[in-house]
């Protein structure tokens, strides 16, 4: 299934009754970009600095997210049935610039897949389109609505960069050391 920017689907719609998957992201791009997920609360806040998951912290609470690398691929295990916290409600995957005057717009492509043992259930194509000076994009969402998990497109931009995303998700950022946040909550 081909996903377009604002689409909602029931998870179970495009892998069934499963709750492991894995979500990768990849980008063409002259320079490097991070990749991240943010386990949230319904109003978007962090519950937890152990819920953002990326390269130096690549295990969520519970093992609910597991984070991975291979080449340019950016891999996400979701482990939804080991998801112990109620208050965490959505799992939002997202991407930054790590060069100094590269944008969003500057990729040459990306793509985000959703996958069941190993086979493409859903992707979303990244058009660099359709951003300007963005440093930061909310690219997907995993979410629970009404007792249901869901899949939703988001390609939401941050001028500002990690710190913009950080500080969106209700943390505190370094100024000091933007490399590395530091994140409260």
């Amino acid at each position: 299934m081909q996903l377009q920017v604002g689409q909602r689907v029931p998870l179970a719609n495009l892998i069934g009754e499963q709750f492991d998957f894995e979500i990768e992201v990849d980008f063409k791009a002259t320079f490097p970009l991070d990749v991240s997920a943010f386990g949230v609360t319904a109003d978007n806040k962090l519950f937890h600095d152990d819920f953002m998951t990326f390269f130096n912290q690549p295990i969520a609470p519970n093992g609910v997210v597991e984070f991975s690398q291979q080449q340019t691929k950016n891999i996400f295990k979701f482990h939804l049935g080991k998801h112990q916290v109620p208050q965490v409600e959505k799992f939002i995957i997202c991407a930054t610039v790590d060069h100094p005057t590269a944008s969003m717009r500057d990729i040459q492509s990306g793509t985000v897949d959703l996958l069941l043992n190993g086979q493409q259930k859903a992707r979303f194509n990244i058009q660099p389109e359709l951003f300007a000076a963005e440093k930061a994009v909310m690219l997907l969402q995993v979410y629970q609505s009404s007792g249901t998990w869901r899949v939703g497109v988001v390609s939401q931009g941050f001028n500002g960069g990690l710190a913009a995303l950080v500080q969106y998700f209700g943390g505190e950022v370094d100024e000091s050391a933007i490399a590395a946040p530091v994140i409260e909550s």
